[in-house]
């Protein structure tokens, strides 16, 4: 019993040592998400200003465009005439060109930045060709799997405690079983004597207690020898108490001789010296029973 309340007690200890790191890492969890909250909300808004940056970009170089593509054909026209050079003709077409190459770029800016946007708002952040999660996330996906192995080990616990539990009750039912127990008297009466103390183990047939059966009256009386050899069973007697004048009427149901000691050692009280050293009769009395307040007169 004993090993299994200090092992009950142990897992108690370790279940409350879990309880405290699953408290302790979800507060954590919950400032580092608020971190990456805040992280992702302005990543979002820094991906959004680049975005219609971009787009201006595209906006500008297609203004860029229009003019090139309107000077180039004018130079054409001019060289082609003969009026304008070769050299003024070459750099207006490289204008235009370059404005072509301009907007390409800014529309592929503006395209790279709608992936990167979507990915923000999905919770993933775009660098430059890996993941570049902030800190407070990775540390989420840490304290994550933490909290998944906390929670195992509280579950196995638990499970554990709970089968500790059932073993100490069925060893709780077994000790008081052992400790109490009610016993049925032979008889009833008044206890006289206890013969086991508290607290004191006792084995099968062992006697506890004794107890005076009252319902049962037994008149001993101690006789001379002479009047002892006049003696046989069923005859009529007449007794009386010691310091009492009234006289019962009784019936002779055993002559003991002398030497009787053995005869009183399931009695309450047993014979004294002066009274084994004399006679012994035993009487049966029914009108000393049914006289009243002497229902137990054990001693008498």
């Amino acid at each position: 019993m004993i090993d299994l309340l200090r092992m009950d007690a142990s897992h108690s200890a370790e279940l409350r040592k879990y309880e405290a790191q699953k408290n302790s890492i979800s507060a954590a969890k919950a400032v580092l998400a608020g971190h990456a909250a805040d992280y992702k909300s302005g990543r979002i808004r820094q991906l959004e200003a680049r975005l219609n940056e971009a787009n201006a970009t595209i906006q500008a170089a297609r203004s860029r465009y229009r003019e090139g593509e309107a000077a180039y054909l004018r130079a054409k026209d001019l060289s082609t005439r003969g009026i304008q050079t070769a050299a003024l003709f070459e750099k207006a077409q490289s204008n235009y060109e370059t404005s072509q190459k301009d907007i390409e770029v800014a529309e592929q800016k503006v395209a790279y930045l709608n992936v990167e946007l979507e990915s923000a708002r999905n919770g993933t952040f775009l660098g430059d060709s890996y993941n570049d999660a902030p800190y407070s996330t990775q540390r989420i996906r840490e304290l994550d799997l933490r909290l998944d192995e906390i929670d195992a080990e509280l579950d196995y616990l638990q499970e554990r405690q709970k089968q500790l539990q059932g073993q100490i009750n069925e060893e709780n039912i077994r000790l008081s079983r052992m400790t109490g127990a009610e016993i049925a008297s032979p008889a009833s009466g008044l206890v006289w004597d206890y013969r086991a103390e508290s607290g004191e183990t006792v084995q099968r047939g062992q006697e506890l207690l004794r107890v005076v059966d009252c319902d049962t009256v037994i008149v001993s009386a101690s006789v001379s020898e002479r009047l002892y050899n006049r003696l046989k069973t069923g005859d009529a007697a007449q007794f009386r108490l010691l310091g009492e004048n009234v006289v019962y009427n009784a019936t002779i149901t055993r002559l003991a001789g002398s030497g009787a000691q053995t005869r009183y050692e399931n009695f309450a009280i047993g014979a004294t010296p002066e009274h084994l050293t004399r006679y012994d009769v035993t009487l049966s009395s029914s009108s000393f029973r049914e006289k009243g307040g002497l229902d137990c007169a054990v001693g008498r």
